[in-house]
């Protein structure tokens, strides 16, 4: 009998020594134990942050490069176009002085030389008007007598005048000749020091006349 007063008491006395210092602990919580709560809270938002801004950088250099990648591939498409669909080959020029050289062939010349980079091309369309592309601060479209115009949208996009050029193949005079085009452009503004802010692309293609004196 005097076991079971004494386990129960002592019950009592455990049970009441964890109500008060668990739960109904008048000192409420350390400075240790809210500082600990703190950095845990602090570490976590810092890791969540920075993913955030991650994403955020990431979203902003995918919209930088795709406005630099739709001028690029706009300008080689309608180029690429025109040589295709051209119905005379006027020549290509390094000054747009006349005449324009108008027979890239390279049969018998070992080895095969490089193919010259070139500042101008002219061709004729199906309706006979004469359209002129050429490198300066931007690449140009001249048709007939119209005003130039620049193939890129130039409040977005700048190019480097140096890496745009033409060069021009053919194996022999009477192949069609395949022309081939280069450029580089940057969005503009690419001083930023901002990594997200940048972008710069190189373009290059190829195209072969297909209706050459039809």
């Amino acid at each position: 009998m005097k076991n079971k007063i004494f386990n129960f008491q002592f019950s009592r006395r455990r049970q009441s020594f964890w109500r008060r210092t668990a739960i109904f602990n008048p000192r409420g919580f350390t400075m240790i134990e809210l500082l600990a709560v703190a950095v845990v809270i602090i570490a976590v938002t810092s890791i969540i942050s920075a993913i955030l801004f991650s994403s955020l950088r990431g979203v902003s250099k995918t919209s930088v490069t795709d406005a630099v990648r739709q001028n690029g591939n706009s300008a080689i498409a309608k180029v690429s176009r025109e040589i295709k669909f051209a119905k005379t080959f006027l020549g290509i020029d390094d000054d747009d002085t006349e005449p324009y050289k108008t027979d890239c062939s390279t049969y018998g010349i070992v080895p095969t030389p490089t193919p010259a980079p070139y500042d101008f091309l002219k061709i004729k369309n199906l309706d006979n008007e004469e359209i002129k592309f050429y490198c300066a601060d931007s690449l140009y479209q001249k048709i007939g007598t119209s005003p130039q115009v620049s193939l890129f949208d130039t409040s977005a996009v700048t190019m480097d005048q140096a890496s745009c050029y033409f060069t021009c193949t053919q194996n022999v005079s009477t192949d069609p000749p395949t022309i081939g085009i280069h450029f580089t452009l940057s969005q503009k503004d690419a001083q930023s020091s901002f990594f997200e802010q940048k972008a710069t692309l190189e373009f290059q293609t190829s195209a072969t006349f297909r209706n050459l004196n039809k």
